[in-house]
């Protein structure tokens, strides 16, 4: 079978430089020969390259802008669409590959986070040397690219972790919260200050017509559909949750914490904590600090619960137990 790789990698390093060159959207190159923009079914070890920073914007350590990740998405869709034929597997260089491709909606293609300071793959550098060159080695080309397809066919980023992580970044600002809640000495000017925040959406407009603002009980309507994604949670899950592919069997202790165990999910420990934040209704300090003391959630994974942090930490021991487990 045809072999394709796709590279997405910054104009400045290596074979960013050929996109760079060649300015284009997508690079082909036919590493059986060396040929640049090759007719691509007659190709049997091709490769294709993808710039990782396009719109050239000056961000915060050089982030990836949002522009930036819909040209990469866009263009890595073409790619596929029109090498459907091919075995293809996917190398980011020097970022996340999360950050660069909504890589959930490609869950059969292998991607790997590479960089070229790490031994495997610094023959990429000669090997970048010798497609630009002309009157190169195409013998050598090709066993490079063989070489280069096997390492990023056996190590594919793990998309379990990135599911992992877009689920504890989700909570990670509020854990913040209740941490500096709890720490303060003015706890009635903290909260206040954590309400004037979700009072800006209103002041702005955004929410009409008495809809109350769900703020933080749509961070688990997210872990809810990655969960059990019935249509119901699918219904209420964002945009960003529904793209990443559910977490399949979860154990018990994680249902239990998401409240998605037995009984209703509504009237789950965690959904009247994040209800009562969105909804400002009036609950005494010492509730929002230990807001499972008197429910019935009092362990979980092997870990006593009174706080949201508590809660927190049990749901990053269960996730890390999901991932060990695969």
């Amino acid at each position: 079978m045809s072999k394709l790789i796709v590279l997405i990698t910054n104009s400045d390093f290596d074979l960013g430089q050929i996109a760079s060159r060649v300015k284009k959207d997508i690079t082909y190159i036919d590493c059986d020969t060396g040929e640049w923009d090759p007719e691509l079914t007659k190709c049997e070890n091709l490769l294709a390259i993808i710039e990782l920073h396009p719109s050239r914007e000056k961000t915060a350590n050089n982030a990836i802008t949002d522009d930036d990740k819909q040209h990469n998405n866009i263009c890595f869709t073409k790619v596929l669409k029109e090498c459907h034929n091919y075995q293809t597997v996917t190398g980011v260089h020097g970022i996340s590959p999360d950050k660069v491709l909504a890589i959930s909606q490609f869950p059969n293609v292998p991607v790997t986070h590479y960089s070229t300071g790490r031994q495997q793959f610094q023959f990429i550098t000669s090997w970048f040397k010798k497609l630009i060159l002309e009157n190169s080695n195409s013998e050598k080309i090709k066993q490079d690219f063989l070489a280069l397809f096997e390492l990023f066919n056996k190590s594919p980023i793990d998309k379990l972790f990135i599911r992992k992580r877009y689920l504890l970044h989700l909570f990670l600002p509020l854990d913040i919260d209740m941490q500096a809640l709890k720490a303060t000495e003015n706890q009635e000017g903290y909260l206040n200050n954590m309400r004037t925040d979700l009072d800006e959406p209103y002041k702005s407009g955004k929410y009409k017509d008495g809809k109350i603002d769900e703020h933080y009980r749509q961070k688990l309507y997210d872990l809810w559909f990655l969960l059990k994604p019935s249509e119901e949670n699918k219904e209420r899950a964002s945009p960003e949750g529904i793209k990443l592919t559910p977490i399949n069997n979860p154990h018990d202790d994680l249902l239990k914490l998401a409240g998605l165990g037995n009984g209703i999910s509504e009237e789950s420990p965690i959904y009247k904590f994040l209800e009562s934040l969105d909804e400002r209704k009036t609950k005494a300090i010492n509730y929002l600090l230990e807001p499972f003391e008197s429910s019935d959630l009092k362990e979980c994974d092997g870990k006593e619960i009174n706080s949201f942090h508590d809660w927190y930490c049990a749901l990053a021991s269960c996730l890390r137990g999901v991932e060990a487990s695969k």
